[in-house]
């Protein structure tokens, strides 16, 4: 927990108007304690600053209870230890009632044997909130989302007759997850009623952050909360905010510096006239002509979203039509262009009744073809024409992706549509090296054809994005996405396909080894996805998973466990319990607790996942094996390799028997069978099982797809260890070819693999 000698100066994280006017009434001899020392339940690690009369210390809890960081504050009380000590007792329990999510708790607080005031403060991980929407891009409705949060949280407060009187960007932070955190609620007020000393709150205000009552050191209610939310809106939308000196903000398990340098004051404000007229309700001078509550605030936003008049503008009939008709504008235009419409039909109905004949046919004869073609496809199972032979679904597919080469030449869309059609019936039977040819021939006809819409091509170019990572092409896939976003980046319309395409790209930067690109890549899909197709929308779950995996490949793993839950609370909510993707999720949820060694939780959700993959799928699909091969990975992470190995055998045998000897799929459980076998000592069998992995990756991926490079080392380390060295070496050499193309960045890998060849080299001497 880094920190600095200044964080409990006015307009700190740590100071705010409490803070700052208790401290003018300490003494100033605070003498330092020794890492190891206990103050209440917490022993000292280290001092993190000091400022006036208090000091900060990172603390551990030392009671055996349980196991927390806290950022521990210090302070003696001074000439009337009687009323610092009264002051502290009122804080502690009128903070204890602001049980809020987007209000940052006191843990702790006490006094020590020695007469030492003590509050154990619990750490905020999170970014300012300005800084956060300007770092994020968020759009304009999400920056109004995230306002609303910080509101729901002063509102909370004011119905427990609690004034903040600090709001201000620098007491709000903004977490990974997006969730608002309000700081600071503090005992200003309580600390004006005891002594009536209104000076003290006087000098710790907030430069540009005061309200006019503050200003004038009269006493302030919600108005000046309302005023301050005002000035923090303002901030949000891009307006430049009040100049401020240098701050600090509680973050992390760290008490980090930050500065208050003001938003760029050339940056335009984004605030549209309603939100510009909600902002200057707020500031008003007088705060009896503010928003009366931070209730009827909420309602003029939620009135924003939805269209409605705002009580801030106090329109007349002509502002309340404008709102109607921009609420109902399509119905009011549709009726408008009915009557133009009417009478351009009437002028004009003979050249349109020809144009249509036309159009008409040329429908017809493309939907006869289609229809020709399928039922020519389907036909080769009639067995008068196979001969008595029962055709697979495969060889009827091949039969028609044999006949698209040569037929329909005349008619480039029809044929690019089927050749998507066959090609995703492809993929969805898991035979992605037979589609791509297919999608690749359907993307260039339509690149080809300035018929086909854009958003159509976006489309296609997407589900060869999808086809290609699958295959291990990466480059190829990230590239086709990065097209699909440029062909529709003008588009408004199209949140959902946009938002697909930025998930696919998200992927492919994972697979090539970014997933610090991925994590941005998602965040801004979360941006787009929220605010326009809604919280709830199935593609925020698909996003939270992905940004899950980005957070495990860079072992943030308790980030990587709360955005899976995200994804699996997502996708039950959408989808529900039944659908494939929440078992898919809700496993993959379960071993990345089992890697943080949250061992029983771990057992629990891969029961759970079983028992409703049995039930709606059956023990046979390829999800129950998943399932059981991701609960052997946790029984050998655990150290228990033989409670492991009959579920890894059962998991190959289910790959086997539901998607066949070759499948991507069959080889993950060869894999995992090998890496238990490893753990167990049985070399030979588990060489077998790495070779098994190694053949069918060989036929299905790409010369340079980095799973292969896991199975040569796998098929390395087994070599070495039977002391079969020439081909071990061979075999590793293969895997840190792989490995230095495909992860530039990533040493870890090439590291273990190197030091794999330097063991079996030494071996051998």
């Amino acid at each position: 927990m880094a920190g600095s000698a200044d964080f409990l100066t006015p307009g700190g994280a740590l100071s705010g108007p409490v803070f700052s006017g208790l401290l003018k009434r300490l003494d100033r001899d605070l003498r330092e304690f020794a890492a190891g020392e206990r103050i209440g339940p917490y022993r000292i690690v280290r001092e993190l600053g000091r400022g006036g009369m208090a000091v900060v210390y990172l603390a551990e809890r030392a009671d055996g209870e349980f196991d927390q960081t806290v950022a521990l504050k210090l302070v003696r009380p001074g000439g009337n230890a009687a009323i610092a000590q009264e002051l502290f007792r009122q804080e502690r329990q009128l903070l204890a009632g602001l049980q809020h999510p987007h209000i940052a708790r006191l843990l702790d607080g006490g006094r020590s044997p020695d007469g030492l005031l003590w509050f154990a403060l619990e750490p905020v991980d999170g970014e300012r909130i300005d800084r956060y929407c300007t770092a994020h891009a968020l759009p304009v409705a999400a920056r109004v989302e995230l306002f609303a949060q910080v509101c729901g949280a002063v509102q909370f407060a004011h119905a427990r007759l609690l004034v903040h009187r600090d709001i201000k960007p620098t007491n709000i932070l903004v977490t990974a997850e997006g969730n608002a955190t309000l700081l600071d609620f503090g005992i200003a007020q309580l600390l004006e009623s005891v002594d009536r000393d209104a000076a003290v709150v006087d000098r710790a205000l907030t430069p540009g952050y005061a309200s006019p009552e503050q200003r004038r050191g009269e006493r302030v209610g919600i108005g000046s909360d309302i005023y301050q939310l005002g000035l923090l809106l303002r901030a949000m939308l891009g307006v430049a905010e009040p100049a401020g000196g240098a701050t600090k903000a509680l973050t992390g398990p760290s008490l980090a510096a930050t500065d208050a340098t003001a938003t760029d004051p050339d940056s335009p404000p984004v605030a549209d006239a309603e939100l510009a007229a909600v902002i200057a309700l707020c500031l008003r001078e007088d705060p009896q002509r503010r928003y009366a509550s931070v209730a009827e605030l909420l309602a003029d936003l939620d009135a924003w979203r939805q269209i409605r008049p705002l009580r801030a503008r106090a329109g007349g009939s002509a502002y309340r039509a404008n709102r109607f008709l921009r609420r109902h504008r399509w119905s009011v235009l549709a009726a408008a262009f009915a009557l133009t419409a009417l009478i351009v039909l009437t002028v004009a109905f003979a050249v349109r009744l020809a144009d249509q004949r036309d159009a008409a046919e040329r429908e017809a004869s493309r939907a006869n073809a289609a229809t020709r073609f399928l039922l020519d496809l389907f036909r080769v199972a009639d067995p008068g024409v196979s001969r008595g032979d029962t055709l697979t679904a495969n060889q009827i597919l091949s039969s028609g992706a044999d006949r698209l080469t040569t037929e329909l030449k005349d008619q480039p869309g029809l044929r690019a549509s089927l050749l998507e059609m066959v090609g995703q019936v492809h993929m969805g039977l898991g035979q992605s090296a037979r589609a791509e040819p297919m999608l690749i021939e359907a993307v260039a006809l339509s690149r080809n054809d300035a018929r086909v819409d854009r958003e159509i091509l976006a489309q296609r170019v997407r589900v060869l994005a999808q086809i290609q990572w699958r295959l291990g092409h990466v480059d190829a896939a990230l590239a086709s996405a990065q097209e699909g976003l440029a062909l529709i980046a003008a588009r408004t319309d199209l949140p959902e396909l946009q938002a697909k395409l930025l998930n696919t790209r998200g992927v492919a930067e994972l697979m090539l080894g970014q997933p610090e690109r991925t994590v941005e890549t998602e965040r801004v899909a979360l941006a787009l996805i929220e605010p326009r197709l809604g919280q709830g929308h199935e593609l925020a779950g698909y996003a939270y998973n992905n940004l899950a995996r980005a957070y495990s490949q860079l072992d943030r793993e308790p980030e990587a466990a709360q955005t899976y839950a995200k994804a699996l609370a997502n996708i039950r909510h959408r989808l529900g319990e039944t659908h494939p993707d929440y078992y898919d999720i809700g496993t993959t949820y379960a071993r990345s607790l089992g890697r943080m060694g949250r061992y029983v939780e771990a057992y629990t959700g891969f029961a759970s996942m079983r028992a409703g993959i049995a039930h709606t799928i059956g023990t046979q699909d390829w999800r129950y094996a998943y399932s059981l091969l991701a609960e052997a990975d946790v029984r050998g992470w655990q150290g228990d390799a033989a409670g492991a190995l009959p579920l890894a055998e059962q998991a190959l045998a289910t790959y086997r028997s539901s998607l066949g000897e070759e499948h991507i799929l069959t080889a993950v459980g060869h894999e995992g069978l090998g890496n238990i076998l490893h753990l167990l000592q049985r070399h030979t069998e588990a060489l077998t099982a790495y070779r098994a992995t190694l053949a069918i990756r060989s036929k299905t991926l790409a010369a340079d797809h980095i799973d292969l490079a896991v199975a040569h080392f796998s098929v390395g380390r087994e070599l070495c260890t039977l002391g079969q060295r020439v081909e071990a070496l061979r075999e590793l050499d293969a895997a840190a070819a792989i490995q230095r193309r495909r992860l530039p960045g990533a040493a870890t890998p090439l590291h273990e693999t190197e030091e794999e060849r330097a063991r079996c080299v030494a071996a051998t001497k």
